[in-house]
């Protein structure tokens, strides 16, 4: 009974040791073409984490509708906030009134989001 429980295990030990070593070239595999693929996506970049885009980092964005949505919104209030400092730096010759307007326009970009894209 001994021998036959012996062999079971050394058949048991054999199979473990195949399936661990088929773990390790799949992970291999899969590291070989992870790395292709950045190299091959932007060459020269892959390493600085810039491959999707100039403006985008590599890992952790969202890519889906909503993220989208989110962004544009974004940019937009940023483009009217900057729009409107750059009038009022234009428009006015006093350096405390630019500030001051500078200083406003951050403290009312969250409202002006909720104005601009409001979904009633």
């Amino acid at each position: 009974m001994s021998k036959e429980r012996a062999r079971r295990r050394e058949a048991r030990l054999q199979e473990q040791e195949q399936q661990r070593q088929q773990r390790l070239r799949q992970r291999a595999r899969k590291e070989r073409v992870a790395r292709a693929r950045s190299a091959a996506v932007a060459p020269g970049k892959a390493a600085a984490g810039v491959a999707r885009g100039a403006w985008r980092p590599l890992a952790g964005g969202q890519e889906g509708l909503l993220a989208r949505r989110r962004r544009r919104r974004v940019v937009s209030v940023l483009v009217v906030a900057a729009l409107v400092n750059v009038a009022v730096w234009l428009l006015t010759a006093d350096l405390r009134s630019a500030l001051t307007a500078a200083a406003l326009t951050l403290l009312a970009m969250p409202v002006l989001g909720r104005l601009m894209f409001s979904r009633r």
